[in-house]
């Protein structure tokens, strides 16, 4: 990300910290879950798998991938996936700058 906005590594942790609140890891981390989340609202359950899904988000493996995304939204991804997709999905769906400005969501069960 550094080399792409032509700073260094720190000046770009600085920025991240300053103007979003996230070092660039949590950046990646909450787009990528982000990505993932789009994807499951979206998807029918028995035509796409969760372990796809976090690979195509840039997840090799599907362990680490749940234990994220459980973190950032308080349940399970096949959880996500299995229920009905809407009518028109991108209504549920947050766009990208909206998602980086709101506060994950508490987990489930939390008050």
């Amino acid at each position: 990300m550094a080399n792409a906005a032509q700073v260094g590594a720190r000046h770009l942790w600085a920025l991240c910290v300053a103007h979003l609140g996230l070092t660039p890891t949590q950046l990646i981390r909450n787009v990528r879950l982000h990505q993932a989340r789009t994807e499951l609202l979206i998807a029918l359950p028995g035509q796409v798998r969760v372990a796809d899904i976090a690979a195509r988000v840039g997840y090799p493996g599907r362990s680490r991938f749940t234990a994220h995304y459980r973190d950032r939204y308080g349940e399970l991804p096949s959880t996500t996936m299995r229920r009905a997709p809407s009518t028109n999905p991108t209504t549920s769906v947050l766009s990208l700058s909206q998602f980086i400005a709101e506060p994950a969501p508490a987990p489930m069960g939390a008050t």
